[in-house]
């Protein structure tokens, strides 16, 4: 602690994760009620691990927590998307001759493909380079490798959890998420040439009604509903109950009848696993929707 006193059961946010103090303990295993300015404790109750040099802050309710929480978002977006702008500059000004891709996929199939095709994805001025390429979903080591290679991260068919999105957004790092490769590589192609701008257009695919939840485990969630309208894919989404917005998450995958499927459409009953910050309750509305570049007239 550097000011204030940390007590069990304060309400705590660290860098946007959450948590409430279950217990402090010293540096001889001795459990505290409370943690002086100065005392070292360790400190149990966060729903997820915050980032190494996060500032922890008390907070009196949940209410303030939540202005803080917004605070914070609006600030780290205005971040990421003041690194995403330099790149896109960078590109349009002829500064940058290089557009560095740091590639995740589900498949070998895949990734040779994508891969492949990024490589052959040369214009006059600029060209692709990848210079990291592997299974699996995009992880925190992917984020640093990009923030420290001003790399762009795109995923095909892949998720990236809530703290590596918080990490990208906190590094400036731009993730692009796909699961169309002729889409992948138009806005690539697109990003090359300069034929976008540093702003992303928000769509709305769908709504679905949560109609239970079956698991919860810190952030990642397994619930079940209805396609209201339009459809779902492993996108973003945000939550809402009632009249009140309660905050996002994203689709990590989907089920029908225990197959796993790429889209739910209006009407079908499905379940997903899900990864979010707020407990979803039966009533919900996930309204989800995609981030695609703005493209120049």
């Amino acid at each position: 602690m550097n000011t204030g006193t940390l007590s069990v059961g304060d309400i705590i946010g660290c860098g946007g994760v959450k948590g409430k103090v279950k217990s402090l303990i010293d540096e001889h295993g001795k459990r505290l009620q409370s943690a002086a300015p100065s005392r070292p404790a360790i400190v149990a109750g966060f729903s997820e691990l915050p980032s190494v040099g996060d500032i922890l802050q008390v907070f009196a309710t949940d209410k303030e927590f939540q202005a803080y929480m917004d605070a914070y978002l609006l600030s780290k977006s205005r971040e990421q998307k003041m690194g995403f702008a330099d790149l896109v500059s960078r590109l349009s000004e002829g500064k940058l001759k290089e557009l560095k891709i740091i590639l995740k996929t589900d498949a070998h199939g895949s990734l040779e493909s994508i891969q492949e095709a990024l490589r052959k994805l040369t214009t006059d001025a600029v060209h692709t380079k990848v210079i990291h390429a592997a299974i699996g979903d995009i992880t925190e080591s992917d984020v640093m490798m990009a923030a420290a290679g001003k790399a762009l991260i795109v995923g095909f068919h892949v998720d990236a959890p809530t703290s590596v999105e918080r990490t990208a957004e906190r590094e400036g790092v731009a993730i692009k998420h796909y699961d169309i490769i002729y889409k992948l590589l138009e806005e690539m192609e697109l990003l090359m040439k300069g034929l976008i701008v540093p702003v992303e257009e928000e769509k709305v695919t769908g709504h679905l009604e949560v109609r239970g939840v079956f698991f919860t485990k810190g952030s990642e969630q397994i619930a079940g509903g209805k396609v209201m309208d339009g459809y779902l894919k492993r996108t973003p989404f945000r939550i809402k109950r009632g009249d009140t917005d309660l905050g996002t998450g994203r689709i990590t995958s989907l089920k029908h009848i225990e197959k796993d499927i790429k889209e739910a459409k209006e009407g079908m009953e499905c379940g997903m696993r899900v990864t979010t910050s707020v407990p979803l309750e039966i009533g919900d509305i996930l309204e989800c929707y995609t981030k695609e570049f703005t493209r120049l007239a």
